[in-house]
């Protein structure tokens, strides 16, 4: 039995699949595209080219065969069965002019149509079944296209709009931070070292300026003795600038520092040993 590859032509209108079947040249029969195997071509490919000689049409042709079918191929000698291969073709081209043109005709028929005009009976048996096939395809395409669209959309680059700019790293000013946190200075850790301006404050009333106390020399822990430390005084105008106002400010300090330890020493004594301090 010889060989021999069809096409079977579909396209949908809306959502109806319509069939492209055409006369054969002698008996004026309606069949598909159809012809011998091509030396360098498959068997789908040589199908597809069926379809363009026979029908003027051009699209998609599936590699996997829709169906087979046998029919009696009539010849000068006589009739000689061939065993068709058919392959479904997807038309998106529809030729005016295509070579056979003059020799035969061609329609688009619904698939009951096509099976009620279809001559051969195998080929009936295919488009008995074509609908829920074509149904199956092309909701497998859908899927398909999905699955490539998703993937596509992963693997392409992030639109500008789509980008979050990231926060900024400048710190934040000093002041801000402050009102942040309700405008308190954060507290030393109890235990760590302390100014002589932060201890002298623990040491005075409540609403009473730490400042005042050391620059007037006053001794807090001789009021507690009931013994006085003789002021040292130094004026704001004999300062030049504020790093020269701290170191003054820390002299003063550690003079009165010494008299505050002379005169508690007097006070638990009653004798004053201690060298007098240079000033």
């Amino acid at each position: 039995m010889r060989q021999q590859v069809g096409a079977l032509p579909v396209r949908w209108t809306g959502d109806e699949p319509r069939v492209l079947l055409v006369t054969s040249r002698e008996t004026q029969r309606w069949i598909i595209p159809k012809g011998w195997r091509m030396r360098g071509r498959s068997n789908a490919e040589a199908a597809a080219q069926e379809a363009l000689e026979e029908a003027g049409v051009r699209g998609r042709v599936r590699n996997k065969p829709i169906g087979r079918y046998v029919y009696a191929k009539r010849r000068p000698g006589g009739a000689e069965d061939c065993k068709i291969t058919t392959y479904l073709l997807e038309v998106t081209d529809e030729l005016d002019a295509f070579p056979e043109m003059a020799e035969r005709q061609r329609s688009w028929f619904t698939i009951a149509e096509a099976e009620a005009c279809a001559d051969d009976e195998g080929l009936r048996d295919i488009l008995r079944t074509l609908g829920p096939r074509l149904e199956g395809l092309r909701s497998r395409d859908r899927k398909a296209a999905k699955r490539r669209a998703k993937a596509a959309d992963k693997d392409a680059p992030p639109k500008a709009s789509d980008v979050k700019s990231a926060p900024s790293k400048t710190p934040e000013p000093k002041a801000r931070r402050k009102k942040a946190s309700g405008g308190k200075a954060s507290e030393a850790p109890s235990g760590g070292k302390r100014s002589k301006r932060a201890r002298a404050a623990a040491q005075l009333p409540p609403g009473e300026d730490p400042g005042a106390a050391v620059s007037s020399g006053t001794d807090v822990h001789a009021e507690t003795t009931g013994d006085e430390v003789p002021p040292v005084s130094v004026a704001e105008s004999d300062v030049p600038d504020v790093q020269a106002r701290k170191r003054t400010a820390g002299k003063v300090a550690r003079i009165a520092g010494r008299r505050r330890r002379k005169a508690t020493r007097k006070a638990l004594t009653g004798t004053d040993d201690t060298p007098q301090a240079a000033e």
